[in-house]
């Protein structure tokens, strides 16, 4: 999920057996200097991850879905606190379709009197509907009405100052088009009014996740692929005045992107009411991905220039993805990458310049499950001039030792050998992270060193 800033944490969450009665949710949890990790599993099954945001009494207010069996679910909401403890659940949603409820939410707003819930109710395989969900602020269903046309999912949503409900929906499954509506509902769920954006050409179709709405624009973001292009994907970025006259389109230029054949923009932010932070996920897909990298650029809407750009490229992984959150002129960055070996999760976390990209600082978060690193010791721990590192059944295999500070700027980088002693005669004093890092790039173990 995309990361939160929340005083001096940082959070976000990740998903195991997705899309299932038995999926689970962890709470992943550290402060902005990489330090402190801590991980909390959600007391709750059958839900994914979903759209999370710090409400005022320290709760953290998360929109998702519930699943009732491998096929049927609805959004929920629920407040637990940092501890994972839940404090709020929504009642399940109960309306009369003439088919089963099998919706989730793809837009999410608190309102003064309740919760609104953008949805896509996936009736058929390749068809379905996009839904607006109103619920008391007791969690209580109120009413519920359907996007037109038929077909087209939430992606964005914004309340208006009269309290009226406007939302941009995309066209899903089957063929996509290059249509957008923009739709305005009252508070109590009826349309009010419908707007359509076409394009006139037939060379390109597209797809899109999400939608922001800022300063007068609204602001869609995905993948377009060329109809004489087999299996190439392009980034687009499309930009609305709010009556839904197009503005700008970007797709991310050749010298950015063309290493891969899928290409799709994942997030977007907007800086001074003028420059994207755009993040995106390029990778050739091979029975699984093969060789994935994730990116980080600044574009300029006012000379459409890309400022500076940043890119970390994979190979032999399985997922590799870019999620950030940011604040004043820091920008902070998560990595989660998947390698080719099941279940092998890692991630990094690092803390950019706004301005010009430049790394501040960069550590891992968390260690990979189940990689045996072999026996070893760190002495003298605590410690003043030296670290004494010994492995008692070392294998020749290209590992790494990485030593962080405190800030999470990493300060050593050597390879490892059976005995290793590193000079700390000019440490400041403090706590230390030592990560051992396999030919991989996987993180096979962490320890803490203190120098006094």
């Amino acid at each position: 999920s995309f990361p939160m800033r929340y005083k001096d944490k940082i959070i976000y969450f990740t998903s195991t057996n997705y899309s299932s009665v038995k999926s689970e949710v962890t709470m992943h949890l550290f402060d902005t200097c990489g330090t402190n990790y801590k991980e909390v599993l959600l007391p709750m099954k059958g839900i994914d991850i979903g759209f999370a945001s710090i409400e005022s009494d320290d709760n953290i207010l998360f929109c998702t879905d519930k699943y009732v069996n491998d096929t049927l679910r609805y959004p929920i909401i629920l407040k637990f606190d940092l501890s994972g403890k839940i404090v709020f659940e929504s009642k399940p949603i109960v309306f009369s379709f003439p088919y089963p409820l099998n919706a989730f939410p793809t837009t999410f707003e608190k309102v003064a009197d309740g919760y609104i819930v953008g949805a896509y109710n996936a009736v058929y395989e390749t068809y379905g509907e996009g839904l607006i969900i109103k619920l008391d602020l007791q969690g209580n269903f109120l009413w519920l009405s359907k996007t037109q046309p038929f077909n087209y999912t939430p992606i964005g949503m914004r309340i208006l100052t009269n309290c009226d409900i406007e939302v941009i929906t995309r066209r899903s499954g089957g063929n996509l088009k290059d249509d957008i509506f923009l739709l305005r509902y009252d508070k109590e769920g009826k349309l009010l009014s419908s707007i359509v954006s076409k394009t006139n050409t037939t060379a390109y179709q597209e797809n899109y996740y999400r939608g922001i709405y800022d300063d007068g624009k609204w602001i869609i973001w995905g993948y377009s692929f060329s109809i004489s292009k087999i299996a190439q994907d392009d980034a687009v970025i499309k930009i609305f005045d709010d009556s839904l006259h197009l503005l700008k389109r970007y797709t991310f230029p050749p010298d950015t992107l063309n290493k891969y054949e899928n290409n799709y923009c994942t997030d977007v932010k907007v800086r001074n009411n003028k420059d994207l932070t755009v993040t995106y996920l390029q990778y050739v897909h091979n029975g699984g991905f093969s060789k994935a990298a994730t990116g980080l650029l600044r574009l300029s809407t006012t000379n459409d220039s890309i400022l500076w750009k940043k890119e970390y490229e994979k190979k032999d992984v399985a997922y590799n993805y870019l999620t950030t959150v940011f604040d004043k002129n820091t920008i902070f960055q998560i990595q989660t990458i998947e390698d080719k070996f099941p279940g092998n999760h890692f991630h990094f976390y690092s803390k950019l310049s706004y301005n010009n990209g430049e790394c501040q600082a960069m550590c891992i978060v968390n260690s990979v499950k189940n990689i045996e690193v072999g026996s070893f010791s760190i002495f003298p721990n605590p410690g003043e001039n030296d670290i004494n590192i010994s492995f008692d059944d070392y294998t020749e295999d290209n590992q790494t030792v990485k030593i962080f500070d405190s800030r999470g700027y990493c300060i050593y980088t050597e390879k490892l050998e059976r005995n290793n002693k590193i000079n700390t005669k000019n440490w400041v004093d403090g706590v230390y992270l030592i990560s051992f890092i396999d030919k991989w790039s996987r993180v096979m173990a962490t320890s803490k060193w203190i120098k006094f």
